[in-house]
């Protein structure tokens, strides 16, 4: 039988990989290049082949008819050994997974602007191997890709709401290809004020990145995404990073409502003055304006909000302080009634919490094996919950751990240990409906 066409695809490594980041990137050194992807189990697909053997490959290359690369040894009409220098080799041996070495990569053609050039890439492919007979044979095949891409740059927006308060950070960018949609695997690194230790949180294959906590003040944020477009034929691998910063400010209403009645109680006491014209203008016409633009807008971007808050607190003089500047971490507040409260007896070494009947969950700790899995059913993205773990049992210490719904910074859930009589109360934030983040915990 002929290897099929599907058997592998051209895999092309687009731009440059040279970013810090946590994740699992190809090297630098592979830029602009691509290598043959082998997808299928090549063994079985040659003819009359003795199994327990490495196959050979060589290839040549070319670029809309122009030779790339050809290996010395790819015009051979006949092998009497293993190619000398194979361009990568395959170890099958059914049904263990089969091995491969990918030797080469080659370089791609770049235009004057630098810019990969698209295209037919054709590879021609010669597996040897040793065959039942005892001799040494080939099978061909080739493998073709018509390139043809576009650089996707992140387009990030950060959603401000004074009102929560929270921040959320999405990249509205389309990692589409004709009508390929990207895998894309993200990095967020976000700097808070006064060199505070940097928070890092990854996602497999999330676009949107929210957060329910940030800092008053000047934030930095490096985001990189991992993007990977599968095509019929062909695979591309591609890296993007971007940089943003913003200053988030932090309305003191107690300290705006104090600053307003001076100015009231100054404009009534002017009577018809110059003065009190000057301070009703200040009042009316502009203070109570922009007021209403910030009620109005939070949550519309934070550029513009921001810019507002600090155009009011130079409108009214607010030496006693309208703009909390102090750089420190505001966290969401749960806003609970109460039959948004649940209580849970844990008993087992599952326990599934259904978020659907309390935003709160009291969950009491008494298992046999002192140790229960959480899991969540019943997400609201974007929801804010509020677990507290008590140890309701005789034993010092009772565990929770979680399953991959619930992540922290470094990714996977750390379990929450309750001594006899305590309570730890840990918050989240949905980040998906699949996804819970978390906030804080009171055993950090």
């Amino acid at each position: 039988m002929a290897i099929t066409t599907d058997s592998a695809k051209i895999h092309f490594n687009i731009g440059s990989f040279n970013a810090d980041t946590t994740l699992d990137v190809p090297s630098d050194a592979l830029k602009n290049k691509l290598y043959l992807d082998i997808q299928k189990e090549i063994g079985e697909q040659l003819t009359n082949w003795d199994s327990d053997f490495w196959i050979g490959v060589v290839l040549k290359i070319t670029f809309e008819g122009a030779v790339l690369y050809k290996n010395p040894e790819f015009d051979n009409a006949t092998f009497s050994a293993d190619p000398v220098d194979p361009d990568l080799k395959i170890y099958s041996d059914p049904p263990t997974p089969q091995e491969i070495t990918n030797y080469r990569n080659f370089y791609m053609i770049l235009g004057n602007d630098g810019v990969v050039s698209n295209g037919k890439y054709t590879i021609e492919a010669k597996f040897v191997f040793f065959n039942l007979s005892g001799l040494w044979a080939f099978d061909e095949a080739t493998f073709v890709a018509n390139l043809n891409y576009e650089r996707k740059k992140p387009i990030l927006s950060e959603w401000y709401d004074q009102g929560t308060p929270s921040m959320t950070v999405s990249d509205a960018q389309s990692y589409i290809l004709g009508s390929i949609s990207a895998t894309v695997d993200t990095e967020f690194v976000l700097y808070p004020p006064l060199n505070k230790t940097a928070i890092t949180n990854t996602f497999t294959d999330v676009q949107n990145v929210t957060y329910g906590s940030y800092w008053t003040g000047g934030n930095e944020i490096n985001y990189t995404a991992l993007i990977v477009y599968n095509f019929p034929s062909y695979i591309i691998t591609t890296l993007e990073a971007k940089y943003d910063s913003f200053v988030v400010y932090f309305l003191d209403w107690c300290g705006t409502y104090n600053c307003l009645s001076e100015l009231y109680n100054s404009a009534n006491a002017e009577n018809c003055s110059v003065k009190n014209q000057t301070v009703m203008q200040k009042l009316w016409l502009k203070a109570t304006s922009l007021i209403q633009q910030i009620q109005l807008g939070l949550g519309c971007g934070k550029e513009s909000i921001s810019a507002k808050i600090a155009e009011l607190n130079d409108t009214l003089d607010c030496e006693c302080g309208c703009l909390d500047e102090t750089p420190r971490e505001i966290t969401p507040i749960n806003k609970i009634s109460i039959g948004d409260v649940q209580i849970i007896e844990a008993l087992t070494a599952d326990t599934e919490v259904d978020l659907n009947l309390g935003k709160v969950s009291f969950i009491n700790l008494d298992i046999n094996g002192a140790t229960t899995e959480i899991s969540a059913i019943n997400i609201d993205k974007y929801g804010e919950y509020r677990f507290l773990f008590k140890n309701t049992s005789q034993d010092p210490t009772m565990t929770a751990t979680f399953t991959s719904q619930f992540q922290d910074a470094a990714g996977t859930m750390v379990s929450v240990a309750v001594g006899n009589g305590l309570t730890v109360i840990v918050d989240f934030f949905a980040i998906s409906d699949t996804v819970l983040q978390l906030v804080s915990r009171s055993d950090a």
